[in-house]
């Protein structure tokens, strides 16, 4: 079953040094067992504060239980600022690994946004972050 959370209107983006959700929703996917493939996607408008090269941020999907998830693909993006608001979308697949102490586990999944070799200063418009279990190792 798909999960997902949003939140509307605009929110601002300024990070300096470590990575941070700056304001946006934590997804949890929960009863997932170890196997399980899940897709997470996260979709939304983006603008830097100013337009030019070295202006915007990145961004990448990450699971806050990282020890219980492997990544299957690419999980990292970047925003890089232009004129005007831009559509920014990534989806990255990711492996449960390990259950802690039930059959099942919940595990919450969140974009983290970052400097890097950019300003990371922006703004992010109709945030969306959206998972579902699309297969299993384990079929």
């Amino acid at each position: 079953m798909p999960n997902f959370v949003s939140k509307s209107g605009v929110t601002d983006i300024n990070v300096g040094g470590d990575p941070s959700r700056s304001g946006t929703p934590l997804l949890e996917m929960r009863n997932l067992v170890p196997g399980n493939i899940v897709r997470i996607t996260s979709n939304f408008a983006a603008k830097a504060e100013e337009a030019g090269l070295a202006n915007g941020f990145n961004y990448e999907i990450g699971a806050v239980n990282a020890k219980e998830v492997t990544a299957l693909s690419p999980t990292d993006s970047v925003f890089q600022g232009s004129e005007g608001w831009q559509s920014c979308t990534v989806s990255a697949y990711f492996r449960i690994d390990a259950v802690t102490d039930s059959p099942t586990e919940d595990i919450d999944f969140e974009v983290l946004f970052g400097k890097g070799e950019l300003s990371g200063k922006g703004s992010v418009l109709n945030f969306l972050l959206f998972g579902e279990v699309v297969g299993s190792t384990m079929e």
